[in-house]
């Protein structure tokens, strides 16, 4: 992999030569933030809605699935006292495997955004949590264990990233990818200093970066690269195999005063990583990261990016299809019904038709919904999975598509407890 840093659109120099008018109104259009009209989904087929059983016991919450042609895999983790324990188990025919311990620790970073994950290749699964490695509350590694396909056996975990800095490391994204795998991660190392230091505290030198390695059915980990060197410190990447490559999307933070946070795209072709570039240029300026990260997801020629903005004042769920692999978007069509939370999912149906999960108010309530949009702009209207809370251990809900079934998985939230639910549609 090579290095990749920001650019000014090479579009820009192809248009020197026309005239100043020209140029003037080129500039007008291009800030425009106008989104083509979605019209009704051509639908009379009835919904299947129903809750299945999940796997886990006891205080269960940070579900992750993962999709493979006749199988869905999941993980969790499950919290008594101070003990963390990640597991997983996969679904073959409407039937759960028992669940397996990958590994645990009272010395884990347990977060409601930034969570373990997982990916199968071939029989090989790969797993990622995250380990305190200071005393500061944001100082943890990413570590990460592979199942082997013969004997079921879980490697000892190892860390990802080679730098030695205490800071934080996370919201880990994972795909299968030639024979291994492709991690894409946050990385402080340099938002820190080891050899400075006041009143205790390392000072913050530099901005969260955006980093990526391959990962090795046997472990090893090679080809890292550093994608971005300036982006939003708490939301979560998003990776995916299309039909160019790999593309990695995550939401970007400007050098700007007025902080601008909109969501990027890189893409690995042909051994070279394209210069990000933003998917719609929403302009959501906020000082501060929202937590809030998009999901992409890919089947044949057709890729479909999801993400939560609030440019404007106006809290919403957009969507857009590309349809070269994730170099170039199309422009973004809103999915919720006037008002979002965020903390969007994404799968697709098939090669023309995207899912779209996304948390929202309605009066006095919170909603988990899914929304199914065609890349030509049918859409459905959005459909209530269930009742949930916008609190922080409701976490990320997560959507897959195995076969003709759509899973969707969210953590309920109780006084003292949390548990994970689970539905099976077909749409």
């Amino acid at each position: 992999m090579t290095a990749c840093k920001k650019q000014k659109n090479p579009s820009i120099y192809r248009c020197l030569s026309i005239t100043a008018t020209a140029i003037v109104l080129l500039v007008f259009l291009a800030g425009c933030d106008k989104q083509p009209s979605s019209k009704a989904f051509n639908s009379t087929e009835a919904i299947e809605k129903s809750l299945e059983v999940f796997p886990s016991n006891n205080y269960a919450h940070l579900p992750r699935l993962y999709a493979t042609p006749n199988a869905l895999h999941a993980s969790w983790v499950e919290s008594e006292d101070s003990l963390s324990v990640l597991k997983y188990a996969v679904l073959r025919q409407g039937k759960w495997s028992v669940p397996e311990i990958i590994s645990s620790g009272s010395d884990w970073f347990v977060n409601w955004a930034d969570f373990p994950n997982l990916a199968v290749n071939n029989g090989v699964v790969l797993a990622t949590f995250l380990q305190k490695s200071a005393r500061g509350t944001y100082d943890y590694d990413i570590k990460y264990s592979l199942r082997n396909a013969t004997n079921g056996h879980w490697s000892i975990p190892k860390k990802l990233h080679n730098d030695t800095v205490a800071a934080e490391h996370g919201f880990v994204s994972l795909i299968a990818y030639q024979d291994g795998f492709f991690a894409s991660w946050l990385d402080g190392r340099n938002t820190k200093s080891n050899k400075s230091k006041t009143q205790g505290h390392e000072q913050h030198m530099g901005a969260m970066t955006l980093r990526a390695a391959q990962i090795g059915s046997d472990g090893s980990v090679s080809k890292r690269v550093l994608l971005d060197k300036r982006v939003c410190d708490c939301c979560n990447t998003a990776v995916v195999h299309t039909s160019k490559g790999v593309a990695v999307i995550y939401r970007d933070r400007s050098d700007s005063k007025a902080e601008t946070r909109d969501i990027y795209s890189t893409v690995y072709q042909d051994s070279l990583w394209s210069y990000p570039a933003p998917i719609h240029r929403d302009r959501w300026m906020i000082n501060g990261c929202p937590v809030n990260g998009p999901a992409i997801a890919s089947q044949k020629a057709v890729t479909a990016a999801a993400w939560f903005t609030a440019a404007q004042e106006d809290p919403r769920v957009m969507v857009a299809f590309s349809q070269d692999g994730g170099l170039h978007f199309d422009l973004p069509i809103r999915m919720d019904a006037g008002n979002a939370v965020g903390r969007v999912g994404v799968a697709m149906k098939d090669e023309q038709t995207a899912l779209v999960s996304w948390v929202a108010p309605q009066d006095e309530q919170t909603l988990l919904q899914l929304g199914v949009i065609t890349s030509d702009g049918q859409k459905r209207p959005p459909i209530t999975i269930s009742k949930t809370t916008a609190e922080r251990q409701s976490g990320f809900p997560q959507i897959a598509q195995v076969q003709d079934a759509t899973y969707v998985v969210w953590t309920e939230v109780a006084q003292d407890s949390a548990s994970i639910k689970m539905m099976r549609l077909r749409l």
